[in-house]
Formats: C-alpha cells, structure tokens, sequence
C-alpha cells in the first residue's frame, strides 16, 4: 500500500511539474506577444526620427535589432510551446 502511494504522488507530481511548465510558457509567450507592438513602434519611430535629422543610424539599428530579438524570442517560445 505504502508503495503504491508513492507511486501514485510521484505520477502526481510529474502531472503538476509538467502542467507547471506549460503555464510558464504560455505567460512567457503572453508577454512577448505583448511587448512586440512597443518594439514595432519604437523601430518605426527611430526611423521616422532619423528621416528627419533627429536621431542617429546607429538609433535606428539599435531599435531594429531589439524589435528583431523580440520576434525571434516569439517564434522560439511558440516552436518550443
């Protein structure tokens, strides 16, 4: 009897640690989703600022670059999920 409910809260804890781990990557991927539209806007901003004389290059290539690492970070977490 001893044995077996231990056998049975292990089986348990697997089913929480796994159920534990797909909630972490559904709130991860939550809010990676939601920090791309800011990433998006930023880049387009730095452009348009560059455009007009107000920003460096180097603001633009720095906008790009976190709005590119924050749709890979997308993409892995859904490929991963």
């Amino acid at each position: 009897n001893a044995l077996l409910r231990q056998r049975h809260q292990r089986i348990l804890d697997i089913f929480e640690r796994g159920e534990q781990g797909r909630m972490e990557r559904r709130e991860r991927l939550v809010a990676l989703c939601c920090g791309n539209p800011d990433c998006r806007e930023a880049a387009r901003l730095s452009r348009s600022l560059f455009e007009t004389g107000s920003a460096s290059f180097i603001d633009v290539l720095d906008a790009e670059r976190s709005l590119y690492s924050a749709e890979d970070s997308l993409i892995q977490s859904k490929v991963s999920a």
